[in-house]
């Protein structure tokens, strides 16, 4: 039987816990209320889990409101005038370009 024991995580029909290799903390004491499995494209397996945590509490209520306009020369600006530059480009970005969209069918040498 599948589900969250002891913190462990268990797939249907599965008598061991997954390996998994953690990118975060679950809060002490949570308890997971969905479990998402996923493969991505590239063959990787990735675990979604969603938790309530007790410990956060709301942002005081607040008159204010802004508008975000996401764009090109920025990424993005508010109507308050506050900007986010964009990040940096990444050094292979520039090499992606000269890449064959698919790959040739045969096998790889």
């Amino acid at each position: 039987m599948g589900g969250w024991r002891d913190g462990s995580l268990y797939l249907a029909k599965s008598k061991e816990a997954l390996d998994i290799r953690w990118s975060g903390q679950l809060p002490k004491g949570a308890e997971p209320s969905t479990v998402t499995v996923r493969l991505d494209p590239s063959g990787r397996w990735h675990i979604s889990i969603l938790v309530d945590d007790d410990t956060i509490k709301p942002l005081p209520q607040s008159d204010k409101s802004v508008g975000v306009d996401v764009g090109i020369a920025h990424l993005a600006i508010t109507s308050d005038g506050e900007k986010a530059e964009n990040p940096p480009n990444r050094p292979y970005q520039g090499e992606l370009g000269g890449l064959p969209e698919t790959r040739p069918e045969g096998p790889l040498s």
